[in-house]
């Protein structure tokens, strides 16, 4: 939540879940069943629990495999155990070593599989054989679970240790992000991390659309975090304050005023 003087009232959080996209990845070799079965399923079950999904089908485990190692992430990834060339099962247990916190779910026409996987920390095991209802409140349930589980997160490239890696974070724990000398910092209730990307911009485009702010030339703010807007600074609820240009400070008071009248009306 955030308070604002400003308005003397208190201001609802805006839900992560308003604007939430779901990135799955599904594999299995069956191009047949995923056309038939899968992607009408996950469609619907999408409908279902009201969340919006980018969706990639995959009937070859190397090449979601090859996108991992080339950072390109989901946040749920579904797989077939019997597959050729890599099996679900090594290809889960690889991509945990890539992603700890990647939600995994089977699909097996053995349900004795099942034991099998507990080890790799799923997330749901549904048998081909359930029928396509059965199926479909499976996904839904997944589909529940990550959102219940997972607030909004992001994965960001940052500097650890003089390295190159690739992170999750919560976007509700991100306060500010600053371009300084050409270094773009994000700093979170947590700490702080370098990122490689050396464009605000980038950031602004993608992260805009879940509440964050420009407030002045170098500053991405998440107005969630804002207590108060002064006349030359942007207050946040850590005690912390940020430079804020005059053009930028109005813009922002239209967004705020905007915001809480939404949550009021609702």
């Amino acid at each position: 939540m955030i308070w604002n003087k400003l308005y003397g009232m208190q201001a609802i959080y805006i839900g992560a879940n308003e604007n939430k996209m779901i990135k799955i990845a599904v594999c299995d070799d069956d191009e047949l069943y995923i056309n038939k079965i899968i992607k009408p399923l996950l469609m619907k079950a999408q409908k279902v629990v009201s969340v919006h999904t980018d969706i990639k089908f995959f009937t070859n485990g190397v090449r979601l495999l090859e996108e991992y190692r080339n950072f390109q992430y989901y946040d749920i990834v579904i797989l077939d155990i019997d597959m050729p060339t890599i099996n679900g099962k090594e290809l889960a247990a690889k991509l945990r070593e890539i992603d700890k916190d990647l939600y995994i779910a089977f699909l097996s026409a053995y349900k004795e599989e099942v034991y099998d996987v507990i080890p790799l920390n799923i997330s749901a095991f549904i048998p081909k054989e359930y029928d396509k209802e059965k199926c479909l409140d499976e996904f839904v349930k997944l589909l529940e679970k990550y959102i219940v589980d997972k607030p909004e997160q992001k994965m960001f490239g940052v500097l650890e240790n003089g390295k190159s890696a690739v992170i999750r974070l919560c976007v509700d724990k991100i306060l500010v992000i600053k371009l300084t000398n050409g270094i773009v910092v994000i700093t979170t209730e947590n700490g702080n991390f370098i990122s490689t990307d050396r464009s605000l911009r980038n950031l602004e485009t993608e992260l805009s659309p879940l509440g964050f702010f420009k407030i002045c030339s170098n500053i991405l703010v998440n107005v969630n975090k804002v207590y108060e807007v002064l006349e030359t600074e942007v207050a946040l609820n850590n005690g912390s304050h940020l430079p804020v240009s005059r053009r930028r400070r109005k813009e922002l008071l239209t967004v705020l005023s905007r915001i809480i009248s939404a949550k009021v009306t609702t």
